[in-house]
């Protein structure tokens, strides 16, 4: 039995440390921030190391749209970290009110995840109680108005943030990344009409 929850405790430990919470230094500055990543510091502009969390300390509420704009380039191919995931790469759009909490406090656009590959890419979503928390739920009871972290996540077709890396250059570039209130991109829209 006691051989039972030692293997518990070092499998819950192993997900601690590929993304799954533990403690994480929280970025007390409004810049872009690289978390349960390796090699790479300030994820706007970044050459491939390991790359799952990408945040930034940012408000948002439900009701607001995230708009992201991204080009990657290089000679690599990008791929899941988790050798338990499938490829292709891929990011979604994130937000957290404390992103090394486990699950109540990080959620993930569902209509977000992007497959990875060289070119220019633009991300759209809006802030709903249709977001999904850890685990891929529904959220619990979904992101509050007290989302205090934005940003994106890269991992696989299954697992949102559990890390990308190439087997060659590959460079990354936030082109964009906004935060809008959804009623002034629709009169937007509706003047360029």
């Amino acid at each position: 039995m006691n051989k039972y929850i030692l293997l518990l405790g070092l499998f819950l430990a192993g997900c601690a440390s590929s993304g799954g919470g533990g403690n994480v230094p929280l970025p007390n500055a409004p810049s872009w921030t690289a978390t349960y990543s390796r090699g790479i510091g300030a994820c706007d502009d970044f050459n491939f190391g390991e790359l799952h969390y990408c945040i930034k300390q940012q408000s948002a509420r439900l009701g607001q749209t995230i708009i992201m704009k991204f080009t990657i380039s290089g000679s690599g191919v990008l791929y899941p970290v988790e050798t338990s995931d499938l490829p292709p790469a891929t990011l979604r759009l994130f937000v957290a009110a404390d992103p090394s909490g486990y699950s109540g406090t990080r959620w993930w656009c569902p209509s977000s995840k992007t497959n990875l590959s060289n070119g220019s890419f633009t991300v759209t979503c809006t802030l709903s109680s249709e977001w999904t928390s850890v685990g891929g739920g529904l959220p619990d009871p979904g992101p509050p108005n007290g989302i205090r972290y934005v940003g994106f996540t890269m991992g696989g077709q299954y697992f949102a943030g559990h890390g990308v890396a190439a087997n060659g250059p590959v460079h990354f570039h936030l082109d964009d990344y906004q935060v809008v209130d959804t009623m002034t991109l629709r009169k937007k829209s509706k003047k360029r009409l």
